[in-house]
């Protein structure tokens, strides 16, 4: 049975539900920074217009990953609010859903940080979720808040202190967002870039309506998926909110682990589909790695031939 658009949803066990308690699993994509691509601090970026949201629904997505840097939040106070308005807007007329992502890479309980524009602090992310989640309360096309994009405790090899940290952390911003907002899904990554859950099971983020994120790149290998997300799916909604591939970065080719091109596409897609696990791939660029496009003209490369080709599949069912 289809759900209405917009609709609302929420954790349920194991599952996201609708209202009606209807599973949901959401297939979409990675956008560009709006606030980047609306300011034109990249040059490699298309030019800020509903043209690339247009563009991007034609490959199938029932949701948009939107990242926001901290940088390019923090530099552009007048007009941040305004241009997030008009993306999500751009996106909930074409009948898709948003992901709000803070998009900084690094440990904020270490204060590491993974190049200038993910800098921040606790005090800049309280006030960006106390601020979003007091805008997007009431608007049901925002789906999910994810809290951080990817943490990244480098070196340490205190990887369940590592986890308490963060979790603690992350419970301090649902505590802020939830005094805005009492319903909307929050996402919280795993450590290790986001891929590693493996401490949710013992030590669950102790909060309702929780959603976990894990990101699934070729550098990860088959063999420790269950382990390190795969076996919390069984217990709490797991979200790939990003997974790729290419070539021409050894991080991101499928030959480094797999072998040989192919094997960590198919493998992961169906992984993620027998399990009932949303996912979101990164991203609609040719360059912001691992992209999915040619060029501007919106051709696609070798991933986004196939990524394009699962989205359409399942067209209707997410």
């Amino acid at each position: 049975m289809a759900t209405a658009f917009p609709s609302r949803f929420h954790v349920q066990g194991n599952r996201i539900v609708d209202a009606a308690g209807n599973q949901k699993v959401f297939r979409g994509l990675n956008a560009l920074d709006p606030i980047m691509q609306a300011t034109g601090k990249d040059a490699a970026f298309a030019p800020w217009s509903q043209h690339y949201f247009a563009e991007m629904r034609k490959w199938g997505p029932g949701i948009v990953r939107v990242p926001i840097h901290p940088q390019p939040w923090r530099e552009n106070e007048r007009r941040r609010l305004a241009i997030l308005d008009q993306a999500i807007e751009w996106i909930a007329k074409r009948g898709m859903y948003v992901i709000l992502d803070f998009h900084s890479i690094g440990f904020l309980p270490s204060n590491w940080y993974e190049g200038r524009s993910y800098v921040t602090t606790e005090e800049e992310i309280k006030e960006f979720w106390s601020t979003l989640s007091g805008r997007y309360a009431d608007n049901d096309v925002v789906a999910f808040y994810e809290l951080f994009n990817e943490p990244a405790n480098v070196g340490s090899k205190d990887h369940e202190g590592d986890w308490q940290r963060w979790k603690t952390l992350c419970e301090g911003l649902v505590d802020v967002i939830r005094a805005n907002d009492d319903h909307t899904p929050i996402i919280v990554g795993g450590l290790h870039y986001a891929y590693n859950l493996s401490h949710v099971l013992a030590n669950p983020v102790g909060r309702p309506n929780i959603v976990y994120a894990t990101h699934v790149y070729p550098q990860a290998p088959r063999a420790l998926w269950d382990f390190h997300f795969g076996n919390v799916a069984k217990v709490y909604p797991v979200f790939c909110t990003e997974l790729g591939f290419d070539s021409r970065y050894p991080k991101y080719a499928e030959e480094t682990l797999y072998g040989a091109k192919g094997r960590y596409r198919r493998e992961l897609i169906s992984y993620l589909e027998e399990r009932g696990i949303s996912w979101t791939v990164w991203c609609f660029a040719p360059d912001w790695g691992p992209g999915l496009l040619k060029d501007w003209d919106y051709k696609s490369n070798e991933a986004g031939a196939f990524f394009k080709e699962q989205l359409l599949s399942r067209k209707g069912n997410h």
